[in-house]
């Protein structure tokens, strides 16, 4: 009982992390994303 708790913790801690890592990555890209986006934009407006 002990044992099986202790690895159904483990799967949602190490699901947590991957989700959390995944989600870090996504909002990352999407801010370098936008940084370029703006500075595409400031150059063709000059």
């Amino acid at each position: 009982m002990i044992a099986g708790s202790e690895i159904a913790n483990g799967a949602a801690s190490s699901l947590t992390d991957r989700l959390s890592s995944s989600t870090r990555r996504a909002s990352s890209a999407r801010r370098v994303g936008s940084d370029s986006a703006a500075k595409v934009r400031s150059n063709v407006s000059s």
